[in-house]
């Protein structure tokens, strides 16, 4: 993620990465939203498709979300990841660790 890239570019992102690990049918598009104050804030580009084509500016507060759904009935996961974004790139807020294989 970087100042540079369109809200869109996160969610191509994503799902290339998706499809290339075998889950394209299982994500959940809409991997980015801004915090704030409210539960999910601007840009909300799941809700607002417009904010697709918004620039990523310093000082956002994102969270970039990992949805999968993974089996009937209705189970999945979805982890979200705080970060700041800045002109050094994303700084991770969230404290947990992540295994990734």
């Amino acid at each position: 993620m970087r100042l540079d890239w369109k809200v869109s570019q996160v969610t191509e992102m994503f799902s290339r990465l998706f499809t290339e690990r075998g889950y394209s049918s299982y994500w959940i598009s809409g991997p980015i939203h801004g915090v704030g104050l409210e539960f999910e804030e601007w840009p909300h580009p799941s809700h607002y498709p417009i904010h697709e084509q918004l620039d990523m500016k310093d000082n956002w507060t994102l969270a970039i979300g990992h949805s999968l759904l993974v089996a009937r009935p209705i189970r999945g996961i979805k982890i979200e990841d705080t970060v700041l974004l800045t002109s050094k790139g994303g700084e991770y807020l969230s404290r947990t660790p992540r295994v990734l294989g």
